[in-house]
């Protein structure tokens, strides 16, 4: 009789934990920061949130991205509305010299709701590595964000960074250099000042770096990193 007991109540317990384990995967979120650009401040919305997604989904779901190449579906997955982002927050929004924009924010999407979402398009995944890594895989998609977002910033400030400086020429009297005045010489100064848009691309990349740093209590529960002395 003891041994039923016991046997009913190990399985009891380990229905309930395994609910217990699905209801916290099915609530599983990651948070992202990436940066996007467009023509609008929602185009270049949109097309931070779709970074966020398909990031989040080549790290914890599959690296078959194809499906992100459709511009339509891609749009549905990063929508607000279908759930897969829980919420974001804008770090940074900037118009640049040719009246484009370009953001940075933090997203936080819900991994299994994005799984069911794909997969409800008919899209075959493969879960990789299972939702046990998930601080691992985090610390991992911070790292790709970080690089993602900074050649997105690189790329964005390209243009403006042409025509962050003004020249001024000045000349002085033309000088013979022979006796017979054959070769002249006509000493040329040229000074460069930076202007405004020197000004906004310093912003910008100071802006876009604060908000992809890490906080203090980040840095904490980080990986360990070693010192390697080279003598």
């Amino acid at each position: 009789m003891k041994t039923i007991l016991k046997s009913f109540l190990f399985t009891i317990i380990f229905v309930l934990s395994q609910q217990a384990v699905q209801a916290q995967d099915s609530e599983k979120t990651v948070s992202i920061t990436v940066s996007g650009s467009g023509k609008t401040q929602q185009d270049a919305k949109q097309s931070a949130l779709r970074s966020a997604i398909e990031q989040a989904f080549g790290t914890f779901i599959s690296s078959k991205t194809e499906i992100f190449n459709d511009q339509i579906v891609a749009d549905q997955i990063a929508s607000v509305a279908n759930g897969n982002i829980q919420s974001f927050k804008m770090l940074n929004e900037s118009q640049l010299p040719d009246s484009s924009w370009g953001v940075t924010l933090k997203a936080i999407v819900f991994v299994s709701k994005l799984t069911s979402f794909v997969e409800a398009k008919g899209v075959a995944i493969e879960i990789k590595g299972g939702m046990f890594a998930l601080n691992i895989k985090q610390q991992l998609l911070n790292e790709q964000g970080e690089l993602i977002a900074v050649c997105e910033m690189v790329g964005l400030l390209h243009e403006p960074m042409q025509i962050s400086f003004d020249y001024e020429i000045k000349s002085d009297d033309p000088k013979s250099l022979d006796a017979e005045s054959k070769n002249w010489e006509i000493p040329l100064t040229v000074t460069a000042f930076s202007n405004k848009n020197m000004d906004f691309c310093a912003d910008y990349c100071l802006k876009t770096l604060a908000a992809l740093s890490l906080s203090s209590e980040e840095v904490k529960s980080y990986k360990n990193w070693f010192c390697l002395k080279i003598l």
